[in-house]
């Protein structure tokens, strides 16, 4: 359930995505922007899905594209609004070339951003060791180790 909730959102994304970026570039056939975005958004989505089910034993380049994904996800999120303000103000004529630039700029920036994001908020982990004093501790637990782990999503 929670899967198809996941892949449905991402393919509203890339279909909305899709039709900003049509009407910014203004092209006729809108439905190849749509598409185009529509399947990057699903695979995304769908790789990322799988991915999280069992990555332990799928070696470095399934991370790399995992990065990937994650990112080009986090991109359609953070492209969507822009989008559509660029849509709206590629109406006039003298803003389109404007809005064509600053929306390949926004695009550009959307998916850098995630991509840093996932690789960063993978790879930034923090250790602490504390050694933790107790007064009238009984000899059963001398030596005794406790480890916690909090907070490893990205």
């Amino acid at each position: 359930m929670f899967e198809r909730m996941i892949l449905t959102i991402f393919s509203l994304l890339g279909i909305l995505n899709g039709a900003f970026l049509s009407v910014i570039f203004r092209r006729k056939r809108f439905y190849f922007y749509m598409a185009g975005s529509w399947l990057i958004s699903f695979i995304s989505a769908g790789y990322f899905l799988w991915y999280a089910r069992g990555y332990e034993g799928l070696g470095l380049w399934s991370l790399y594209v995992g990065y990937l994904a994650c990112g080009l996800m986090v991109a359609e999120i953070i492209a969507l609004p822009c989008l559509f303000i660029l849509s709206f103000l590629s109406m006039p004529q003298r803003l389109l070339k404007v809005s064509r630039w600053l929306a390949l700029g926004v695009l550009l920036l959307a998916a850098g951003t995630g991509l840093y994001g996932a690789v960063d908020g993978n790879t930034s982990e923090k250790v602490e060791h504390l050694d933790v004093y107790v007064e009238g501790l009984p000899p059963a637990f001398e030596g005794y180790k406790a480890a916690q782990m909090t907070d490893t999503h990205i």
